[in-house]
């Protein structure tokens, strides 16, 4: 803004943009919502379009290309993937991280991710549990990594399953001469403190002692 009429127009603005009814929004709301259903469909069709000149052979995917310079290749293989229904449209435009771990799930799964908030379990360094509800692309990777299984979004009980079973692969690393917790000596077991183990922590050491003895 280099002018003061220029700050007075944006003033006036401002102030009539900050007045705002509740019917006001839900208009906003649907006209987003109509957007983001219009951006899906337009992106469905381009990769339908990639599907066809490709099944036309090779000359027409260059050409194509080359009809769009700014498109890199890796967004046509994106088109591609949305036109024979692997991934969701989406996820041609998503810029978060865990875009791997998102594109192995089914699509409806993918959708839910992009679209919805989802319920993320934690655990703090004294067992103290909470779920928070966030953005798939606000978590961090290890948070991403416990939401996704392989093919399906983790429940709040396999979430916490996967959180106990990394801690139990991380506790089973520590050496010996620096764990607190027990003592390993000839095939026997000595715990010197009072700490109380998951399940998961006294299976999963069960197995290693197993693996060991063999």
């Amino acid at each position: 803004m280099n002018t003061e009429k220029e700050k007075r127009e944006l003033n006036i603005i401002m102030e009539r943009s900050s007045k705002m009814t509740a019917g006001e929004f839900e208009k906003i709301v649907d006209q987003i919502k109509k957007n983001f259903s219009d951006i899906n469909e337009k992106i469905l069709n381009i990769g339908k379009c990639y599907l066809k000149c490709f099944a036309a052979g090779e000359e027409y995917v260059e050409k194509l290309k080359e009809a769009f310079p700014d498109i890199p290749n890796s967004k046509w293989g994106l088109f591609g993937l949305v036109g024979m229904n692997k991934i969701a449209p989406g996820l041609v435009v998503y810029g978060g991280t865990g875009f791997n771990l998102i594109k192995r799930l089914p699509v409806s799964e993918q959708e839910r991710l992009l679209t919805k908030s989802i319920e993320v379990l934690t655990i703090d360094k004294n067992g103290k549990t909470d779920i928070i509800k966030a953005e798939f692309k606000t978590l961090s990777y290890e948070q991403q990594k416990q939401v996704i299984s392989f093919d399906h979004i983790r429940n709040l009980s396999e979430q916490r399953t996967h959180i106990e079973t990394i801690h139990t692969r991380q506790y089973l690393k520590t050496p010996i001469n620096k764990n607190e917790n027990y003592i390993r000596k000839n095939g026997n077991i000595k715990f010197t403190t009072e700490k109380w183990f998951t399940e998961a922590e006294v299976m999963q050491l069960a197995l290693e002692i197993v693996g060991r003895k063999k």
